[in-house]
């Protein structure tokens, strides 16, 4: 295991994971007991609506930093959540708790997925779109395109 990591080797193939530091996650934040969840999501509107949502008592920065080692080294799947969560750092709430302890979930059900390498001819596919519509007379991206090779 390095950093958390483990890394399995086949003939032709190696994967990465974290199993033993999700299932740590998981017993540092009490959810050994709660069942796993089949996506990371959680509803944006009600994660902005916080204002009159009592301050946590929970160790959020501490979930979502250990959320982000995740997403960062082997779990690229829960970036965009972890990531949004993050914004609250500062002043986080017990609904924005609840939304990190249900990426925690997703974790739980899904520890053993990673990150697999094939052997072979490397082709690497990209799609990018990061401005989409923001023309506003003619509602076309105004950036973004496709690249292969």
């Amino acid at each position: 295991m390095f950093l958390g990591m483990e890394l399995t080797r086949l003939e032709n193939q190696i994967t990465l994971s974290q199993m033993n530091y999700i299932d740590e996650m998981i017993e540092k934040f009490n959810l050994c007991e709660a069942k796993g969840r089949s996506t990371p999501g959680f509803d944006i509107k009600e994660i902005l609506n916080w204002r009159e949502d009592n301050k946590t008592i929970g160790p959020y920065r501490e979930l979502v930093g250990s959320l982000q080692y995740c997403a960062n080294s082997t779990r690229p799947d829960i970036s965009f959540p972890v990531n949004f969560l993050a914004k609250f750092n500062q002043d986080p709430r017990e609904r924005h708790w609840t939304a990190a302890r249900t990426i925690l979930r997703y974790l739980k059900q899904t520890r053993d997925y990673g990150i697999t390498y094939n052997g072979g001819e490397l082709t690497i596919n990209v799609f990018r779109n990061s401005d989409f519509a923001n023309d506003i007379e003619e509602r076309q991206s105004v950036s973004g395109g496709t690249q292969e090779g």
